[in-house]
């Protein structure tokens, strides 16, 4: 990807056959600018490529999922964007991080204002404030901060409405 005038990753083809490709990122041998980079690469060459699937019919659009941990290496405005723009081209995102005071504020809004499902693990208090306008009407921002460990509170898009959030209880086995 890096090296190489031609990649020898065929992005178009991952998607279209549901293929798995699994990216290890270490920091502690890239360092967070080598992650970064790298992660944006890859991440940017699956989005190009499901945005080519244009030429299919929305019917015929297999569903991709692309799960991304530790998003907030690769947050930027490419990311926003993605985030509108994927669910057309059949790229479902799951991205996951610690605590939005990771990302900037900016794009926290966004994302928030973007996402169709979210589930929540016991928030920090410096998140309840973006967190609060989505959950105050059904759950207080007092039961969010004490939620126990392997609970969480989720908030689901269902046929394109929100549904009520509502607390559940992890397995752990």
């Amino acid at each position: 990807i890096i090296n190489s005038p031609t990649s020898t990753i065929n992005f178009r083809e991952l998607i279209d056959k549901k293929k798995i490709l699994l990216v290890r990122l270490p920091k502690g041998r890239l360092g967070s600018d080598g992650v970064s980079f790298i992660g944006s690469i890859i991440f940017n060459r699956i989005i190009m490529a499901a945005y080519t699937r244009e030429n299919i019919d929305v019917e015929l659009r297999t569903p991709y999922n692309l799960y991304v941990d530790e998003f907030q290496n690769f947050t930027s405005e490419d990311v926003v964007t993605a985030l509108s723009e994927s669910r057309k081209y059949g790229l479902r995102l799951i991205l996951a991080n610690q605590t939005l005071r990771q990302i900037k504020d900016k794009i926290v809004d966004i994302i928030l204002g973007n996402i169709g499902s979210q589930i929540i693990f016991r928030p920090g208090i410096m998140d309840i404030e973006k967190l609060n306008a989505y959950y105050s009407h059904y759950i207080s921002p007092q039961e969010l901060l004490n939620l126990p460990n392997f609970y969480a509170v989720a908030r689901l898009l269902n046929n394109d409405a929100p549904l009520k959030p509502f607390i559940f209880e992890t397995v752990v086995e």
